[in-house]
């Protein structure tokens, strides 16, 4: 079986964190309820508020990357267990 380097273990380790806040229903309610808080703060912004609309979106947009990060992680998280399991089978 082959050794991991530092920073494998490093990714695997992130990946699971990541996973597990994922995984953890309370967090994710947490993080619908507020993407769907801020969509709708968003739409109700009378328009001629354009900074505050853009605030918002801001944080929106703030919100979805850190999920895209964790997503990623968990990811790469994936491809690491995928290539050990590979290197076993052959």
């Amino acid at each position: 079986m082959k050794q991991l380097t530092e920073q494998e273990q490093k990714i695997l380790i992130a990946g699971e964190a990541a996973q597990a806040l994922l995984n953890n229903p309370d967090i994710a309610s947490a993080i619908n309820e507020l993407s769907e808080s801020l969509a709708n703060s968003i739409l109700n912004t009378p328009p001629e508020d354009s900074k505050k609309r853009e605030v918002l979106y801001n944080v929106h947009f703030g919100l979805r990357e850190l999920v895209g990060i964790l997503n990623q992680r968990v990811q790469l998280k994936q491809n690491i267990e995928a290539q050990m399991v590979e290197e076993e089978n052959e």
